[in-house]
């Protein structure tokens, strides 16, 4: 069951920490003015919140918004906050949270994503060994990985359900004009090499096609194998190997359809030369988060199985330095199976309200709590709140009560593989 951010914001503030209180307009405002005549009039006293406090409207003007302003001043006969600086009219039944001790709602949302990269894990993804950059498609991002050859096709990171899941995320090619592809980031070559190709796609609409580009010469290279076409709407497995042309100095990959409507998914986007035994690991794979070595055997998609790659005499070693970590492996992978090493996968972050998560409720919750807390009691100052103040020392008692918290929450994951 998946739960979006601002759910998570808002049982945080409310029943997790007691930092937030929500409110509802109950009636039309100004550009200046908030009212909430049921849950904020009152017998409380004018000073409830200290000048200052940070306010988030999740409606405003009836439209859904983020819009960050805070208290100026706050009339608790009427429930009337007054805001600084001024936003646009408020009107009945616009949403909005009052949030003590941070200094912008932003905060509550930064320690929402630290929460959830850092500290909730889903599992154990295998990850293929590859040269091509985010040949995993395991980065969220695509600008910088992944470029568009022309204005009608729009390349996006997307999640897919099991059966089709391999790998943490796939490609994703939308089409608006024909013929077109996206490529990789450029890799250096050696003329001569043979180089391995093996990619998963998946045509939900049109036919796929994938590409050796020659970057040196502006020329496709010819592939041997499966070759670069696919009309089917199952996941398929094209395998296949090239040769760099003798002048090429520079290569990439290109995937992409062949008709203007079409709509590909591609993952696990796996080139090396034959010979290679050295491969390294995405930069987001910390040592912590690596784990075992497997090889994927089966030539079609769905016979797919993971093996343990440490049997029959072959080994891996992990190889660190300051471009992060990789492997070296004992034989090369040729054209045998792919070889995989696993990444301990933490969720996404969440950059809109809407934006919703899987990961336990839970667990999230405990885990934006410990990051919000620690975030506060770094400050090292008095943090107001409806309340009083809270010292540093009360919100390091706070910081180290949810540290205990998160840490009863997480499922045991962790592997002694490399260390």
């Amino acid at each position: 069951m998946s739960i979006t951010r601002l759910s998570l914001r808002q049982k945080l503030g409310e029943e997790e920490t007691g930092l937030a209180t929500l409110g509802i307009a109950t009636a039309t405002g100004s550009t200046t003015t908030v009212i909430d005549g049921t849950r904020l009039a009152g017998a409380y006293t004018a000073s409830r919140w200290a000048r200052g406090t940070a306010i988030r409207f999740s409606t405003l003007n009836s439209v859904a918004a983020t819009t960050n302003t805070s208290v100026d001043s706050y009339a608790p006969a009427t429930g009337t906050i007054t805001v600084l600086p001024a936003i646009t009219a408020t009107k009945s039944a616009d949403v909005f949270e009052i949030w003590s001790a941070v200094d912008s709602v932003d905060e509550v949302d930064d320690a929402i994503n630290r929460g959830l990269t850092r500290r909730c894990f889903f599992g154990w993804v295998p990850i293929p060994l590859t040269k091509v950059p985010d040949g995993d498609c395991g980065d969220t991002a695509v600008t910088s990985l992944w470029t568009a050859s022309a204005a009608g096709i729009t390349p996006t990171k997307v999640n897919v359900a099991l059966p089709d899941k391999i790998g943490r995320r796939w490609l994703r090619t939308l089409h608006t004009i024909a013929s077109k592809y996206v490529y990789s980031a450029t890799m250096n070559a050696v003329g001569g090499d043979v180089w391995r190709l093996s990619v998963l796609c998946k045509p939900v609409v049109g036919t796929a096609i994938l590409v050796a580009y020659d970057v040196t010469n502006s020329a496709a290279i010819t592939l041997s194998g499966d070759g670069g076409s696919y009309a089917g709407n199952a996941p398929k497995h094209l395998d296949n190997t090239f040769t760099i042309p003798a002048t090429c100095k520079q290569i990439r990959i290109h995937v992409g359809g062949t008709g203007a409507t079409d709509d590909i998914y591609w993952s696990n986007i796996i080139a090396y030369q034959q010979d290679e035994t050295q491969f390294v690991l995405p930069r987001r794979i910390a040592k912590k988060r690596i784990g075992d070595t497997y090889y994927r055997s089966g030539d079609d998609y769905e016979d797919f199985q993971f093996r343990s790659y440490c049997e029959s005499g072959r080994h891996v070693s992990l190889l660190g330095g300051m471009g992060g970590w990789g492997v070296q492996l004992s034989a090369a992978p040729g054209t045998g199976d792919p070889v995989y090493v696993e990444e301990m996968c933490s969720y996404d972050s969440l950059s809109s309200d809407t934006d919703s998560t899987e990961c336990d409720e839970e667990l999230a919750l405990a885990s934006i709590k410990y990051e919000l807390l620690k975030g506060l009691a770094n400050k090292g100052y008095a943090l107001p709140t409806p309340q009083g103040y809270l010292a540093p020392s009360e919100m390091r008692l706070r910081r180290d009560e949810a540290l205990r918290e998160m840490i009863s929450k997480q499922p045991s994951l962790s592997k002694t593989v490399f260390r």
